[in-house]
């Protein structure tokens, strides 16, 4: 059974997606990307509904109103964790449980986008309706360890589209950054990369893309910094700027293959694979979009996120403390 040997995590819009499609371009390495597994076992776990009511939230999504909203709607819940917060890695979960989650992560409650699809074109969600089978995990009429649903459900849909020279297995989704104190005790010896981006312009992409409110931005992107600077305290952590990554993508790049294993190969010749087709950005190395995104905002508008967003600053990116922005 496959499972992660690696995490990527970072916030949104903070360069996690091309970090991700670079790893994924070099021989023996795969990322999942936007899996939301663990995300949405958290949901199963905090929202108790059936695989009857799922049906009827798809139902009332399409023609109600975007079937996202409903998801931010509850994502921001601080019961979310509390869900799961005394759930270990040997913790038994029902059939029942596990099935539920399953209905969940395929009935596609996560956030995704439109232009986010597989290397078939098919949308993340038939992706999961695809090649999930709970039969193959757990027995129906017994129970199962959490890490080995989690586990098993990763392995599903990974080894569906991982080559089979695959030598280590990743996992990206944003989300799962602010449930990373849960997460990571599951796996205490993979291995951790945190991307991190100025606040500045990680903020002014969330604003031009997602939200267009910036005290909405600011406050989306305050959420994940307790878990970014606990992450960055890890002591398997391989911390990333993105800023470094779009100056110097090789020499980053070849650092963090290092990192994850000295025994493989960096190819510095490989062009960029994207995992995800269509016409997300995200999967581009362009260095203009950081000077175009420190330009959308206005002097007040920074000096705001400068406040706001201290303790990156203070860790990451002292040499903007104090400068005229």
């Amino acid at each position: 059974m496959k499972s992660p040997d690696f995490f990527v995590f970072g916030v949104e819009r903070s360069g996690t997606t091309l970090l991700s499609f670079l790893l994924g371009s070099q021989p023996g390495i795969f990322v999942l990307n936007d899996s939301f597994i663990y995300d949405m076992f958290i949901k199963s776990q905090a929202v108790k509904v059936g695989s009857g009511m799922l049906q009827l939230y798809r139902w009332v999504g399409k023609r109600i109103r975007p079937f996202s909203k409903l998801v931010r709607s509850i994502r921001k819940e601080p019961y979310l964790l509390r869900s799961v917060q005394n759930l270990q890695a040997d913790t038994v979960i029902t059939y029942k449980e596990a099935r539920r989650f399953h209905d969940l992560l395929g009935a596609g409650l996560g956030s995704l986008r439109s232009e986010q699809t597989s290397p078939t074109g098919e949308s993340w969600i038939a992706v999961y309706r695809t090649h999930l089978d709970l039969g193959q995990i757990a027995e129906h009429s017994g129970s199962i360890a959490l890490v080995d649903l989690l586990n098993g459900t990763y392995d599903q849909i990974a080894k569906a589209y991982a080559n089979n020279d695959t030598v280590i297995y990743g996992e990206k989704t944003p989300i799962h950054t602010y449930y990373a104190e849960w997460i990571v005790p599951f796996y205490q010896t993979r291995k951790i990369i945190l991307i991190l981006r100025n606040p500045i312009t990680n903020i002014a992409s969330l604003y031009k893309r997602n939200y267009q409110d910036l005290n909405l931005a600011i406050r989306i992107y305050q959420r994940y910094i307790p878990n970014l600077l606990w992450i960055s305290k890890l002591p398997v952590v391989h911390v990333i700027k993105y800023e470094d990554l779009i100056l110097n993508p090789k020499a980053t790049l070849r650092d963090a293959v290092n990192y994850l294993d000295k025994n493989l190969v960096f190819d510095a010749t490989l062009p960029l694979i994207p995992y995800i087709k269509g016409e997300y950005v995200g999967n581009l190395i362009d260095k203009s979009r950081d000077n175009a995104l420190m330009n959308l905002l206005n002097t007040a508008q920074k000096e705001k996120v400068l406040k706001e967003c201290q303790p990156i600053f203070q860790q990451f990116y002292p040499s903007e403390i104090g400068e005229t922005v």
